[in-house]
């Protein structure tokens, strides 16, 4: 089953430039639940919050880019205000060990594993796209009729894009018309290939036509027309002309 005009397009997509990559990723309900049972033992915790597993996260993740990102003061600030939350002493920080709240450690643990699992199965849904774009893009190369796949795959991946092409094989087709050297090869072929159907027609019918006289005439019988024997080349060119 031919893949889709979607996928054609990811397949010129990332043959001409690889290094762009899959743009983009989409969490399904496998994911959904892995999330889900990675927030279960905590659930008591931030129902206790009237919270919602969702606000958890983001909240989550906001106190976490703020302390990465956010400037020498404001980092300051946020920690003062981590402090006052979860009661902690900031005069005894300098003299004593740091203590970190077991829930927010936790919350950070899981965090961490939610990102790695992320990162995981999209280096998998990368690599497993990867595999089958160099399959389809092997398959239809070596197709017997995609001689010149290699000089006009540029070409077809601005028609496929533009949407100028609805298919792979109409960019192919498209393609090559528009190369001139390519297109002067195509016609040479097509021609070539109806001169030698008509040959072989030809050829046919004459041989027709010698059966079907020497079954009238008899095996040792011959007219006046054939009482000389005429080259392959004559008889074509002799029935040719009786169908002009």
């Amino acid at each position: 089953m031919e893949a889709s005009p979607t996928v054609q397009k990811a397949i010129l997509r990332r043959e001409a430039d690889f290094q762009n990559g899959i743009n983009q990723y989409k969490r399904g309900h496998e994911q959904f639940q892995e999330i889900e049972k990675a927030m279960m033992p905590y659930m008591a915790t931030i129902q206790s919050l009237n919270a919602t597993p969702a606000v958890a996260v983001q909240q989550l993740l906001s106190a976490d880019h703020q302390l990465r990102h956010g400037t020498p003061q404001q980092k300051v600030a946020f920690f003062n205000h981590l402090a006052q939350v979860y009661g902690i002493d900031i005069g005894q920080v300098a003299t004593e060990q740091p203590q970190v709240d077991p829930h927010v450690r936790a919350l950070q643990q899981e965090l961490q594993q939610l990102r790695q699992t992320f990162s995981q199965q999209q280096t998998q849904a990368t690599s497993a796209e990867q595999q089958y774009i160099v399959s389809e893009i092997a398959k239809f190369e070596s197709d017997p009729s995609h001689i010149y796949f290699n000089d006009v795959r540029k070409h077809m991946s601005t028609l496929l894009d533009s949407g100028e092409a609805k298919d792979l094989k109409d960019a192919y087709d498209q393609a090559c018309w528009a190369h001139p050297q390519i297109r002067q090869q195509m016609l040479k072929q097509q021609m070539e290939s109806s001169e030698k159907k008509r040959l072989e027609e030809l050829a046919q019918k004459a041989e027709n036509a010698k059966r079907a006289s020497f079954d009238v005439q008899g095996a040792g019988t011959t007219n006046a027309v054939n009482s000389k024997a005429m080259t392959q080349r004559e008889e074509l060119m002799a029935l040719y002309s009786s169908y002009s």
